[in-house]
């Protein structure tokens, strides 16, 4: 375990599990969006038990601890802060022969009508 109270450890597992979701499924989705995802594992300046998302402009600081009974509303909050952070319409479809996630190819399009 990570040292973290046994809540507060499963709270970060599930936290970085829908962050690090997200993060992969826009990954296999559109290219050139630049987020970053790490964790309080990795960076010891984060406070514990928190995940951290950034872009080239912003960054996002989730405490896990804030979220356990919110799950479902975190999964907005992550997207809903990616939307913002990240210019959609610099980016491209990711090509290959990955699923590509709807949710994300959505708002791809929405971004670039024209494409």
């Amino acid at each position: 375990m990570s040292g973290l109270p046994e809540e507060i450890h499963h709270a970060h597992m599930q936290a970085m599990s829908v962050v690090e979701g997200i993060v992969i499924r826009l990954r296999l989705t559109i290219s050139g969006t630049r987020v970053e995802v790490t964790n309080s594992n990795r960076d010891r300046a984060l406070p514990p038990g928190s995940v951290m998302i950034s872009s080239r402009h912003a960054e996002l600081v989730i405490l896990a601890i804030e979220w356990a009974d919110r799950w479902d509303e975190l999964d907005g909050a992550v997207r809903s802060w990616i939307l913002e952070a990240v210019d959609l319409r610099s980016t491209k479809p990711r090509s290959g022969r990955h699923r590509r996630d709807p949710w994300w190819a959505a708002h791809w399009r929405d971004a670039n009508p024209w494409a």
